[in-house]
C-alpha cells in the first residue's frame, strides 16, 4: 500500500511539476500575449494547443462567465483571462499526457462509443443520428474534430482522476490518529458577548 501510495504522489508530483515547467516557457516566451487564430499557441511535450481550441474555450469563458462585464473588460483582463484560458489548456493536456502515459487513455472508438451514446445526438428512436450530431456541432461552432478529440481527453483524464481516488485508502486508525493530530493543535477560544 505505501509502494502504490508513493507511486500516486510520484504522478501527481510529475505532473504538478511538469505544468510549472511549461507555465513558465509560456509566461516568458509569450509575453503575456496569445497566438493568432491559425497555427498552435502552445507546444506541450510536443503535443500542440492549437489555436482553434484556445480560441474556442475563450470565447465559451467570456460568454459565460464574463458575459455581464465583457464591455468594460481592459486589455489587462483580456490578457489575464487568455493566461488563465491558456494555462488551463496546458494543465489539461499534460494531465492527458500521463493517462496515455500510464495507459489509462481513452481510444478514439471508445470516444466515438461514448459521443454516439449522448442524448442530444439521437433521433426519435433513441438512434445515433449523424446528421443531428453535424447540426449540434456547427450551432455550437466546434469543428467534429476538436469535440471527438475534447471528448477522449475528457474519457481519459476521467480515468487517471478515478484510478488516482481509488488507489488512495485511508483505514479507521490512520483517521482516527489524524482526528487525534488535528485535535490536538486545535485551540478553542470561548468568547461572551452581553446581550
Amino acid at each position: 500500500m505505501r509502494w502504490l501510495r508513493g507511486q500516486v504522489a510520484k504522478v501527481i508530483f510529475g505532473v504538478v511539476l511538469a505544468a510549472f515547467v511549461a507555465w513558465i516557457f509560456l509566461e516568458v516566451g509569450m509575453q503575456g500575449r496569445v497566438g493568432t487564430p491559425a497555427g498552435s499557441v502552445a507546444m506541450v511535450n510536443g503535443e500542440p494547443v492549437t489555436s482553434q481550441e484556445f480560441w474556442l474555450v475563450y470565447n465559451q469563458e467570456v460568454e459565460s462567465t464574463w458575459q455581464a462585464i465583457r464591455g468594460s473588460m481592459t486589455e489587462a483582463d483580456e490578457r489575464e483571462l487568455r493566461k488563465t484560458v491558456l494555462n488551463r489548456l496546458v494543465d489539461q493536456t499534460l494531465i492527458w499526457q500521463e493517462a496515455k502515459r500510464l495507459h489509462y487513455a481513452a481510444s478514439k472508438e471508445e470516444a466515438e462509443a461514448s459521443i454516439r451514446s449522448l442524448p442530444a445526438f439521437r433521433n426519435e428512436q433513441g438512434q445515433f443520428d449523424p446528421a443531428r450530431y453535424q447540426a449540434v456541432l456547427n450551432r455550437l461552432g466546434i469543428p467534429q474534430r476538436l469535440f471527438e478529440m475534447q471528448q477522449e481527453r475528457a474519457m481519459s483524464t476521467s480515468r487517471l482522476e478515478a484510478f488516482n481516488r481509488d488507489s488512495v485508502r485511508v483505514t479507521d486508525l490512520e483517521l482516527w490518529l489524524e482526528y487525534l493530530r488535528w485535535h490536538r493543535r486545535t485551540r478553542a477560544l470561548i468568547l461572551k458577548f452581553p446581550l
